[in-house]
C-alpha cells in the first residue's frame, strides 16, 4: 500500500498503523525509535512473506485457476491448511519421506 495522504487518512481512521517513511522532507535528526520500530516491522514482513513464498514454491499459492473470490478464498484456505499440517508433521517427527 502506498503511503499517500488518502492511504493514511483511511488506515488512521480504521486504527491501521502503517510502517515506512514518512510524507514530507524527512528530518535532520533521525529518531531512533523509529529506526527500531522500522526494523520490527521488516523483519515480521519477513517472515509473513517468506511463508508466502514457501506456498508459492512448494505448495501451488502461484497457481491458483479460482475464478470466484470465495473459491479462491477456499483453495488458499487449504493450502495453508495442508502447509500448517505438514509443519506440524515434520515438527513431530512422524513423516515419511515420499
Amino acid at each position: 500500500m502506498y503511503r499517500t495522504w488518502v492511504n493514511l487518512h483511511y488506515c488512521r481512521e480504521r486504527r491501521i498503523r502503517l510502517s515506512g517513511p514518512r510524507l514530507g522532507r524527512p528530518s535532520k535528526v533521525e529518531q531512533s525509535v523509529h529506526k527500531k520500530i522500522e526494523s520490527q516491522d521488516s523483519a515480521e514482513r519477513n517472515a509473513i512473506e517468506g511463508k508466502f513464498g514457501e506456498g508459492k514454491r512448494r505448495y501451488g499459492l502461484d497457481r491458483i485457476r479460482a475464478r470466484l473470490q470465495n473459491t479462491s478464498l477456499t483453495v488458499i484456505s487449504l493450502q495453508m491448511l495442508v502447509m500448517n499440517l505438514e509443519r506440524w508433521l515434520r515438527l513431530s517427527g512422524s513423516r515419511t519421506t515420499y
